[in-house]
């Protein structure tokens, strides 16, 4: 008898906390959620970037021809406002994975970077890319 109303004067007592603590720990798991997401490009703006990075000329200087560049999946990091997205570049001499970094303010990209970061000095680059306007969007803002 003494346990069922310890039983029921505990389910009681903790029922407001526990429905706190999951409700605390589901915002936690969404907010985490919502700074790393997976954001794509859109078909043109891969093709657009891909063909600037090809056109290179630093890279071809470091690389030989450039034979294919395949973009990768993205991140979304809200910390630093940009877009992280693996860019694989095949070229003559070799093959290489690269970073295509989108930096937003306003929801808007400012800046692109392809950036390889690599241990030796001579291997690392990162080099400015112009931006690319979604299809359908004016370049004047308009």
């Amino acid at each position: 008898m003494f346990s069922i109303n310890l039983q029921r004067l505990l389910s009681r007592q903790y029922f407001l906390p526990f429905i706190l603590a999951v409700g605390a720990l589901s915002f936690y798991a969404y907010s985490i959620r919502q700074q790393i997401m997976l954001e794509p490009l859109s078909g043109y703006e891969a093709e657009q970037y891909a063909r600037q990075i090809q056109q290179a000329d630093v890279l071809e200087k470091r690389l030989g021809p450039i034979h294919h560049v395949e973009m990768l999946g993205g991140l979304y990091e809200e910390q630093r406002a940009r877009c992280n997205y693996g860019v694989m570049i095949t070229a003559e001499k070799r093959q290489i994975h690269a970073e295509l970094w989108l930096y937003k303010k306003g929801g808007r990209v400012d800046s692109v970077h392809l950036v390889h970061l690599a241990l030796s000095e001579d291997e690392r680059f990162s080099i400015q890319l112009d931006v690319v306007k979604p299809k359908g969007v004016s370049p004047h803002g308009g």
